[in-house]
């Protein structure tokens, strides 16, 4: 006697069961990268209320701009020569957010107040809960579609002196 085995596929059954997968897989992937931004928050924040503990603050540079800071932006330097070789003290997206290095951290901020008090000069202050950076800049010479610019930059912080300096740079695409 012979026994002959026959297998009923089911397609519908089959598809349920992968969208069901993927909506899993997809789930996983939305509370990793939840997590994930959540930890990245926490971080910032423990670095900042570390910075905020000490009285003696540094604005160092950096050369590389952050993620957040893709085409169009502006950053200036201590002066022309530090720019030429790409050392920066301030960086912007030429829209909201603005990054400074303090103490070694890269620290964001965003747009608060625009002043524009000519064609060819503007006051923008960035602030976050250390405090606030206030940029007074004009326009000082033009290269293709970048705009060079001179002015201070005012750094106000929590708990730390008033830090002003000179800057020099340039905003463009």
């Amino acid at each position: 006697m012979e026994i002959k085995t026959v297998f009923i596929f089911n397609e519908s059954y089959y598809i349920n069961a992968m969208k069901k997968n993927i909506f899993l897989y997809g789930l996983l992937l939305l509370c990793v990268f939840s997590c994930e931004k959540e930890m990245q928050k926490n971080k910032e924040n423990s670095v900042i209320d570390t910075l905020l503990n000490h009285k003696a603050i540094s604005i160092d540079t950096f050369s590389v701009f952050p993620p957040e800071i893709d085409g169009c932006a502006c950053y200036f330097s201590n002066n022309n020569k530090e720019f030429e070789n790409d050392k920066y003290i301030y960086a912007d997206d030429y829209i909201s957010k603005a990054f400074i290095s303090i103490n070694g951290v890269l620290i964001q901020f965003i747009l608060s107040k625009t002043d524009t008090l000519s064609d060819d000069h503007y006051i923008k202050t960035y602030s976050n809960k250390m405090g606030e950076i206030i940029l007074d800049v004009k326009q000082v010479g033009q290269i293709d579609e970048t705009w060079q610019k001179a002015g201070i930059i005012t750094i106000r912080l929590k708990g730390s002196e008033e830090i002003v300096k000179n800057i020099y740079g340039e905003c463009g695409c």
